[in-house]
């Protein structure tokens, strides 16, 4: 699958969790969601320069909205960064669930 692909590919749908109650998909896009923040704030940390990662810990316990602020003026291409981040989570999530169904 390409980047595009993977991009607009449900998890839901595509690991066959269609039958889940709705409270239950609700946790698993939100664990999916926190996982991809922690890889993508762990990534932006080892670009970021050492003066801006300090600053960074001083603000990544304000708002979403104080973060994004934050990267966004440090971080010209975070939307691809997290592009990124995105596709290689379903990548492997999807990778995985395979595996098991072998």
């Amino acid at each position: 699958m390409n980047k595009e692909e993977l991009l607009k590919t449900n998890l839901i749908t595509k690991l066959g969790l269609e039958e889940l109650p709705d409270q239950k998909k609700m946790a698993l896009i939100n664990k999916f969601g926190e996982l991809v923040e922690k890889r993508t704030i762990l990534r932006l940390m080892e670009e970021l320069k050492k003066e801006d990662a300090q600053e960074f810990e001083k603000v990544k316990e304000k708002s979403q909205e104080d973060k994004m602020k934050f990267l966004r003026e440090r971080v010209p291409n975070l939307d691809e960064i997290v592009e990124e981040e995105i596709v290689k989570v379903k990548k492997e999530i999807i990778d995985e669930n395979s595996k098991i169904e072998e």
